[in-house]
């Protein structure tokens, strides 16, 4: 049987083991090493070919970012309704600011609770004293950076 050299690991192979790859005869295995090579750099993509979308969302879940206050939130009218309250977004937020404090499950709900009731109360007081809509947001959100900070 004919043998030849291999041009990388100079081994001797049998004729019909070698493969030209690149202007080169080489065997099957190092012809296998030289085409993983670039998929294992594949898998590790340079953060520059990141879309900004993605590093956005890479940020967010490392960082616990504020949640922009919304403010005042119609709801559909079916009894008397006062229409400001906190979105499910801004009580997710308290809720892993009271847990990060070190409160136990029951009391955070609580107090979530208390902190939602006490702003209801407040909108109900203000437009009792017939203030306008833009000075009853205003202090919505007012009183909700107090409960942030």
């Amino acid at each position: 049987m004919l043998k030849k050299e291999c041009e990388d690991c100079n081994r001797l192979i049998r004729i019909r083991n070698l493969i030209r790859y690149k202007g080169k005869l080489i065997c099957k295995l190092c012809k296998n090493k030289k085409s993983r090579i670039p998929l294992c750099n594949l898998f590790t993509i340079p953060k520059s070919y990141i879309p900004k979308k993605k590093k956005e969302k890479i940020i967010s879940k490392k960082e616990a970012i504020l949640p922009k206050i919304k403010g005042s939130k119609i709801r559909k009218q079916k009894s008397i309704v006062y229409g400001m309250s906190l979105t499910m977004n801004e009580k997710q937020f308290l809720f892993g600011k009271a847990i990060r404090n070190g409160l136990s499950y029951e009391d955070v709900i609580k107090k979530v609770k208390m902190n939602t009731q006490f702003l209801s109360e407040l909108v109900k007081k203000l437009r009792n004293k017939n203030k306008s809509e833009f000075e009853i947001n205003r202090k919505f959100k007012e009183e909700f950076a107090k409960l942030i900070s």
